[in-house]
């Protein structure tokens, strides 16, 4: 089992958007992989408070593998607020001998500050 690390976008800065990195089906006898990775829109205080956005927005990204793409980013949360819930899709068992993804799909929620 794989550890799970750690990551933060710079000091005063909240999450306020993501991309996933997804690797699409591979077909039959093929390891599908699901998501693989994900990246963090950050912006700092200011910018969710009304100040022009983007001025001091940062990009994290997580630790995770290289199989896929990733799309394009989420939009990015309302001014005066940032990232705070996480809704996930995960495949759910196929049967023995049946490859199964894992994790599919994610949704953030936003809410105000």
């Amino acid at each position: 089992m794989q550890r799970f690390n750690f990551i933060s976008g710079p000091v005063e800065t909240f999450l306020v958007n993501f991309s996933l990195r997804v690797e699409p089906a591979r077909g039959v006898f093929e390891d599908d992989t699901g998501v693989n990775n994900i990246k963090f829109g950050c912006h700092h205080l200011n910018d969710i408070t009304g100040q022009p956005l983007n001025s001091t927005a940062k990009e994290i990204e997580g630790e995770g593998n290289n199989y896929g793409r990733y799309g394009d980013f989420s939009a990015t949360c309302p001014n005066g607020s940032a990232i705070c819930g996480i809704q996930t899709r995960v495949e759910k068992f196929r049967g023995p001998f049946r490859d199964d993804a894992g994790l599919t799909d994610v949704d953030f929620s936003c809410c105000k500050f």
